[in-house]
């Protein structure tokens, strides 16, 4: 797997989905050497807009044994954004 700064981060990632809607549940990463160090678990999951949502995902190192946990409030889709709402000057404030 290419990471986004151009070297490769993990091996290999195992996914684990529902098998009725294919949703992922949990996924297992490897590091380069092949060993078992993170997972990432997508748990209390509703609809939300019709979409399928995780409003929790908890990411577990295993090798250092530390865990960040990460709780959506509040979601909304399709939000329509005005024309120059991503302009640079709006984008650095």
């Amino acid at each position: 797997m290419q990471s986004l700064s151009g070297g490769n981060s993990y091996s290999k990632m195992v996914c684990y989905v529902r098998i009725d809607d294919y949703l992922p549940l949990r996924i297992d990463y490897y590091n380069q050497n092949g060993v078992f160090c993170k997972s990432l678990y997508l748990e209390n999951i509703q609809t939300i807009e019709g979409v399928l949502t995780p409003l929790m995902m908890t990411m577990r190192n295993h090798l250092e044994k530390t865990e960040t946990v990460m709780e959506y409030r509040d979601i909304i889709y399709d939000v329509e954004f005005d024309t120059f709402f991503f302009t640079e000057r709006n984008l650095k404030k």
